[in-house]
This record gives structure tokens, C-alpha cells and sequence, in this order.
């Protein structure tokens, strides 16, 4: 297709002045913005020029004033993240993962949007969770806690005089989420959204439900001021109590589709509820209400990270104290800061849907921020990466092995993982464990071992990534 010469001129006068911006910003340490009265932010300064103009490219082909139009399935959007860690490997090696199609991302922007919920975070989170491939199908990483508490639910567990029941919040964001998809149909009456399965449940039907009435098999149910029109949504069972699975595949269209609005709900009330109060009473108000700690509740607070599926995990991550260091919260916040707020395109996006749509949510960036009179805020850019690297590991296992104290079964599996870590990566160690029979001991006798002889190589997140390769660091390549 060829391209009109003033066309062709202002997207080469844009890539130019975009590059100089990068470049003249490039210097600075510190990302500020403001924030107004409805929780929406204005960069002051951008955090994509922390990285080198050569690695930072514009969709392709180049739009400088890019519309809000469906994007080619083949583009992809370059995303950048300005420093080299683990966590950065997910988007700094396109050898390895691709930029993210443009299309996915415009998608998750308009579900968050249409969903009312913060789409930078929306989008940070997918790329955490799904990485660059799978930046828009994240929801399935959900634990079940975040779900519970976006409905509102107390009861977790099935209960003799039935489910729980509770009214569904911000019904009307619901209906316009439903209803904007191509298939979606409401009508007059109600329906009700059903979690925490019973015994008396198959475990292959999964665990989540939309009915026409309350379940008694579940925990809680949800009342929807409104039914739902399943013969709208094609493929959908016609059964008005037709189940949808939790992971992994889609089921009931529907239910697939309000159980993707209410744990986007999860990340509403992150960004944007005073109420919420999910972060354990054990800290103290101010940490509860920074950004990174209510993040961090998305994943769960553990003295010792990893004790529940340390081999689901990165070496890095074992072992840290999320309550003194949220390394979930602060990966993702700086995800939403520095590789998607400051984004060029991204941002445009986020603009043009919100003006599109009618919808401007409330930002997490802004949390407790509002005001009438804009005032400027900092962001470190060396603020999460710093906290991160000093971080101990297995600080509190230490202590108990110090006190003669027993571990727990989760403890000493965490230990049997970290030990498998240290010895694969590090040779001079494999070698004396070797000479020692050490893998022949008891496990104590193990632990112990490693503490004496492995651990002051590895005693911070810092520290053990020296020995694992990034590629190493994510459980998914």
C-alpha cells in the first residue's frame, strides 16, 4: 500500500521526536505524574526513556497518531522494561518471547475498560502472569481467595443451610461487560454466580456456576439483578444451570464471561477501594496502602515464599518474606510504571478506549492520591529493583533451624527444592555434596548442610541470581 508523501513525513517526524524524547529522558532517575480528582494520572516524566532509543520500536508499520481500529493480527508491540533482572527476561529477549501482539493488548485494554478495572494493571498483571504470548488470557492464574473476596463472600466452604448469598456489586458494569460482547444477550430477572464447590460435585464439572437460583452445593452465590440470554452465546449449553470450568479450558459462555468480569473485579478493588482491605492486619496501615502490598494480595503474604509449590516457582522467589518485601506487588508495579504507562502506544490506547467506551477507571498509580489540585508524585525508577535485590531468603527457616526448631512438611519440601537448585547450579557445591554423601543424609542433616556451605552464596534474591540463568528463572520455559 503505498503511503502519501505528508503522511509518510509526519510518522518519520514522529519516530524522530519520539526518539529524542527517549534520549533526553534517558537521564532521568525519578518517573513523576500527577493525579486528579477521578484517580487518573498524568506522566510528567516518561519512564520508557530509561531504555535506548534502538530498543524501542513503534507498532509496526509505524503510526505516530494511531487510531482506534483493529489492529492486523501480525502486529506486535515492541515492550521494553529498562533494567536486566529475571523479571525483565519476559520482555527484553524477543529471541525468546515475542512482543506481544497488538491486538492482545488493545483486547485486554477494552475488556478492562468495558470491566471498569485500571487496564494498566489489568495489563501488567497478564504480562507477569502470561508473559508476552499470553499478556490477554491470564485470568485462569487467579488463586480462588481474590474471587471470594471481589463478591464479597465470607464463606468458603459449602455449609448445611446453604450458600451464602450476596448481592452482586457494580451490577450495571456487568451488563454493559456482557452485553458489549458480540454474543451477549440480559433480560428481565435474575441469576445467581456460585463458587466454592462441595464434595457432592464431580471434580471434573469445576467450580464455578451460573443458575437461575442458589446452589446449596456451593459456598456462596452472587445475586444478578438480571437474567442472561444463553441462546445468545453461541456454543453455549442451553441448560440454565450449565457449569463453566475454573482453568484451563472454556465452558458455559456465560459464566466464563462474569467469572472473567468479577476477578477483574479483584484488581477494581485493588486499585481503587478503600474497604479493601485484603492485606494482613500484621502490617501497618501505611504499608497496607501502598500499591505493591495490595498487588501482593493477588498471590498471598508468606513469611516464606514458595512452601506451598516451590517447583511452580522461580529460584529467586524462594524463600523471600512478602510481608517485608511484596516482590509479586513490586514486579507488577514496576510492569505498570515502566514498561506500560510510559509505553507511547499503549498509553494512546488506553486513551482512545476510554474515550471510545465512555469509561475512564480509576488508576492504581492514584490510590489514595486523589485531589482536586493536581500534585506531583515520584516514582524511584530504581525503587522495586533495589528492594528486590537486597532481599533476604529463608530467613525465618534459618531461625528455626538456629532455635532447634521443627520445620514444617512444606518447610523441609522448600529446602529439598532450594538444595536441588543450589546443587545444579553451582558446581563447586554439587561436587562437595558429592565427596560429603550429603543427599544420602536425612533431610535436617540436608538443610543444615546448606545453610552452613550453599546459603552465604545465595542469601539474597541478589546473590542467587548470579548462579541461574534468566531463562532459568520462570517455571513455563
Amino acid at each position: 500500500m503505498k503511503v502519501a508523501p505528508v503522511q509518510a513525513l509526519v510518522q518519520f517526524v514522529g519516530v524522530i521526536l519520539g526518539s529524542l524524547i527517549l534520549v533526553f529522558a534517558a537521564r532521568a532517575q525519578n518517573i513523576t505524574y500527577t493525579c486528579d480528582a477521578q484517580q487518573n494520572f498524568t506522566l510528567t516524566t516518561d519512564a520508557i526513556a530509561a531504555t535506548p532509543p534502538d530498543r524501542i520500536t513503534w507498532a509496526q508499520p509505524q503510526t505516530p497518531n494511531y487510531q482506534f481500529t483493529a489492529p492486523d493480527q501480525t502486529q506486535r508491540l515492541q515492550m521494553i522494561f529498562p533494567f536486566s533482572t529475571p523479571t525483565a527476561f519476559i520482555v527484553n529477549n524477543p529471541s525468546v518471547n515475542p512482543a506481544p501482539k497488538l491486538q492482545a493488548v488493545q483486547s485486554l485494554i477494552r475488556t478492562s475498560v468495558l470491566a471498569n478495572v485500571d487496564p494498566y494493571l489489568a495489563l501488567a498483571v497478564g504480562l507477569h502472569e502470561g508473559g508476552t504470548t499470553q499478556i490477554d488470557t491470564f485470568y485462569g492464574y487467579f488463586h480462588d481467595h481474590p474471587l471470594f473476596d471481589a463478591l464479597g463472600c465470607r464463606n468458603r466452604l459449602p455449609r448445611a443451610q446453604g450458600p451464602e448469598i450476596v448481592d452482586l456489586r457494580h451490577p450495571a458494569d456487568l451488563q454493559r461487560f456482557l452485553e458489549a460482547d458480540r454474543r451477549g444477550a440480559t433480560r428481565p430477572g435474575q441469576s445467581f454466580f456460585c463458587v466454592g464447590r462441595g464434595a457432592r460435585i464431580p471434580a471434573n464439572i469445576g467450580e464455578y456456576t451460573l443458575s437461575q437460583t442458589p446452589l446449596n452445593e456451593y459456598a456462596c452465590c452472587a445475586r444478578i439483578p438480571f437474567g442472561i440470554e444463553t441462546a445468545r452465546y453461541q456454543g453455549a449449553y442451553q441448560d440454565p444451570n450449565s457449569e463453566c470450568t475454573r482453568r484451563g479450558s472454556f465452558g458455559h459462555i456465560p459464566c466464563q464471561l462474569t467469572q472473567n468480569f468479577l476477578q477483574l473485579q479483584t484488581l477494581r478493588r485493588i486499585a481503587a477501594d478503600p474497604t479493601y482491605q485484603p492485606v494482613p492486619a500484621r502490617l501497618e496501615q501505611r504499608l497496607r496502602d501502598l500499591p505493591e502490598y495490595r498487588i501482593q494480595t493477588i498471590l498471598g503474604n508468606s513469611i516464606s515464599t514458595g512452601t506451598g509449590a516451590p517447583r511452580q516457582l522461580a529460584p529467586w522467589r524462594l524463600g523471600s518474606n512478602s510481608f517485608a518485601t511484596p516482590v509479586y506487588g513490586l514486579t507488577v508495579l514496576d510492569f505498570y510504571v515502566l514498561s506500560l504507562a510510559s509505553h507511547p502506544v499503549v498509553r494512546r490506547q488506553v486513551e482512545l478506549t476510554e474515550r471510545a467506551l465512555g469509561v475512564r477507571p480509576a488508576k492504581l498509580l492514584c490510590y489514595q492520591k486523589s485531589v482536586s489540585t493536581p500534585v506531583a508524585h515520584t516514582y524511584p525508577m530504581r525503587r522495586a529493583i533495589d528492594w528486590i535485590a537486597k532481599t533476604p531468603r529463608f530467613t525465618a527457616i534459618l531461625a528455626k533451624i538456629n532455635a532447634g526448631t521443627a520445620l514444617t512438611s512444606g518447610e523441609e519440601f522448600l529446602m529439598q527444592v532450594e538444595l536441588e537448585h543450589a546443587l545444579r547450579s553451582q558446581p563447586d557445591l554439587a561436587a562437595r555434596a558429592t565427596r560429603e554423601n550429603i543427599l544420602q543424609q536425612p533431610r535436617l542433616q540436608q538443610t543444615r548442610w546448606y545453610f552452613r556451605h550453599a546459603y552465604p552464596s545465595r542469601n539474597t534474591i541478589q546473590a542467587v541470581n548470579r548462579w541461574h540463568r534468566p531463562q532459568d528463572t520462570w517455571n513455563f520455559f
